[in-house]
């Protein structure tokens, strides 16, 4: 699965783990980590928990091939 999102202006994508895969347990923590890990501002940033849930929730919903979380910046 992808994940997109945009961080200071800039767009990003990764692929999850395999192990991620449709496991909503699995999937935001993996998320999460990884945007933590990347962007340093992130750190600390409130509610990135809640808005990377509802991404993936929509997307579920959706059917859609891709996580979009949006502008993470903000």
């Amino acid at each position: 699965m992808q994940v997109k999102y945009m961080h200071q202006g800039e767009v990003h994508e990764f692929e999850l783990s395999d192990a991620a895969a449709d496991d909503l347990a699995v999937m935001c923590p993996e998320i999460e980590d990884r945007l933590r890990a990347a962007h340093s501002d992130l750190a600390h940033r409130e509610f990135l928990t809640e808005r990377i849930t509802d991404a993936v929730l929509n997307q579920m919903a959706d059917g859609a091939g891709m996580i979009d979380l949006g502008d993470v910046s903000s």
